[in-house]
């Protein structure tokens, strides 16, 4: 384990070089999709992932500099999957806003959030950050992004944790695994 506070927990496969970077925001969600990794499960939507990347909340925007120690090309395309809140989005707005690298946000885990939004459960602990939620909404067309801010001001959320680990074997591309 690595004591330098500019560290991140990460796990890493032996793909293609240029295979994207997976950022998530929570340690449940870290830990499934390891373990879908570890199955060779690791693309969706036609993005291929070669490294995963525990983000433990905020901690994220003042680690993700780690990437240059790891020799991670700056090239390499980064996606960023959190909660669907306003620390969520604030998160996504920070780290984008603190790296040199383009970071994008993983639009398809969030409609299927969505989808699955039955989980949600209302949060008033939270700042509402305008910035980070136009940021956000720049992802989705007007009417779908309506639709997220519209929930996020009746103070509900929707935790990463909705895409458990059987839905997100079921939405990955493909595996190598016996049917």
């Amino acid at each position: 384990m690595l004591s330098d506070l500019r560290a991140f927990f990460y796990y890493q496969i032996g793909k293609e070089k240029d295979d994207a970077i997976l950022i998530v925001e929570n340690k449940d969600t870290f830990f499934s999709l390891k373990k879908l990794f570890m199955e060779d499960i690791c693309s969706w939507n036609g993005i291929s992932f070669s490294m995963l990347i525990y983000g433990e909340g905020n901690k994220i925007t003042r680690s993700i500099d780690y990437l240059e120690e790891l020799n991670v090309p700056q090239d390499i395309k980064v996606y960023y999957f959190g909660d669907l809140d306003p620390m969520g989005l604030t998160i996504f707005y920070r780290l984008k806003a603190s790296s040199q690298r383009e970071i994008h946000l993983m639009v398809p885990f969030y409609r299927e959030m969505w989808n699955h939004r039955k989980y949600s459960e209302v949060k008033n602990d939270q700042e509402w950050n305008e910035r980070a939620i136009e940021c956000f909404s720049s992802y989705f067309d007007p009417e779908e992004s309506e639709l997220y801010i519209q929930y996020l001001k009746e103070n509900k959320y929707i935790p990463q944790e909705a895409l458990h680990i059987e839905l997100l074997r079921g939405l990955s591309d493909g595996t190598n695994q016996a049917v």
